[in-house]
C-alpha cells in the first residue's frame, strides 16, 4: 500500500494566525513573504518539518509556497535539501498551479532541487500551448499530475491528460465531492492514469474542509479504490480548515491511514 504523505498546503493559513480565508491568495502570499527570506529560511523550513515529522509523516507533497521558483535561491533549495535529510523526509509531488511558461518552468526546476518528479495542479498551458508544455516536463523529467477543481466528470480529467505519458491525474477526493461525484468511483473510473492523491474531506454542502474521516469524501473507500487499482504511490493528506488550527485534524487523520493501511497488509 502506499505511503502516507503530508500536502504542506494544509498550513494555507498558519503564517494569518489559522484565521479564515476570503480568498486563497491572501495564504499564498502571508506563507509566501514567511518564508521568502534567506536568512531565516532554514530556520523556519526546519521548524515547518519538526511539527509534520511529529505527526508521524516522513513523505510530503510540499506546496509551492513554501519553496516558490519566483524567489527561490540556491542558499533556499540547499537549506531545503539539509532539511529534508535532517528530518529522514522525501517530497513525493509539488502542489503548484503553473499559470504561465515562466511558472512551468520555474516549479519544474524545483521539483528537480528536491528531488520530486511530479507535480499535482493545474495549468492552462496543457490546453493553450500543450506543445510547449510538454516540451518543459520532458527536459526537466517532470510528470504533471492534473488536479481536479473545475472538472465535473472524470471524463474531462482523461480528455485533458490524452495520451502523454508526462500528465496524469493528481485525483483530489474533496472536489470529486464539492463536484457532485463519487471520489472512489472517480479513483477506479480515473485507474492507472492517477499519478499522486491529495485525500482530502469536506461538507459537500458547504465545500469546507472537515477532518478526514467525518465529511462527504469517502476516504476510506477512496484507499479501498485505489488499492483495487493497483496504485502504489504516495496519498497526501489534504486538510485545510476554515478558521482552525489543522495540526490535530491531521494527526487523527494520519493515524486512521495507518491503521487502514496496516490492516489490509
Amino acid at each position: 500500500m502506499p505511503e502516507i504523505s503530508l500536502v504542506t498546503a494544509s498550513y494555507v493559513t498558519r503564517e494569518l494566525g489559522f484565521g479564515s480565508l476570503t480568498d486563497w491568495s491572501q495564504g499564498d502570499t502571508a506563507t509566501q513573504n514567511y518564508f521568502a527570506p534567506e536568512d531565516t529560511y532554514a530556520e523556519r523550513f526546519n521548524l515547518l518539518l519538526d511539527e509534520i515529522a511529529s505527526l508521524g509523516f516522513r513523505t510530503i507533497d510540499l506546496w509551492g509556497a513554501h519553496l516558490h521558483y519566483s524567489w527561490a535561491t540556491a542558499h533556499h533549495f540547499q537549506s531545503a535539501r539539509e532539511a529534508l535529510a535532517s528530518h529522514r523526509m522525501t517530497v513525493n509531488s509539488l502542489a503548484a498551479w503553473c499559470h504561465s511558461v515562466e511558472a512551468l518552468e520555474g516549479f519544474c526546476r524545483v521539483a528537480n532541487e528536491v528531488g520530486a518528479t511530479i507535480i499535482g495542479g493545474g495549468s492552462p498551458l496543457l490546453s493553450e500551448d500543450r506543445a510547449t508544455a510538454l516540451r518543459i516536463l520532458g527536459a526537466h523529467g517532470v510528470r504533471f499530475a492534473i488536479e481536479n477543481h473545475p472538472e465535473k466528470s472524470t471524463g474531462e480529467v482523461l480528455s485533458v491528460i490524452g495520451d502523454s505519458e508526462l500528465l496524469g491525474s493528481c485525483a483530489d477526493s474533496g472536489w470529486w465531492a464539492i463536484q457532485g461525484v463519487h471520489p472512489p468511483t472517480a479513483f477506479r473510473e480515473l485507474g492507472d492514469r492517477i499519478l499522486t492523491v491529495h485525500l482530502k474531506d469536506v461538507d459537500a454542502t458547504t465545500s469546507k474542509g472537515v477532518r478526514p474521516g467525518t465529511g462527504s469524501a469517502d476516504v476510506l473507500g477512496c484507499l479501498q479504490a485505489l488499492s483495487d487499482i493497483g496504485y502504489d504511490g504516495a496519498v497526501g493528506i489534504e486538510h485545510e480548515p476554515d478558521g482552525w488550527d489543522p495540526t490535530e485534524d491531521l494527526r487523527v487523520g494520519y493515524r486512521m491511514l495507518d491503521h487502514w493501511v496496516r490492516d489490509t497488509e
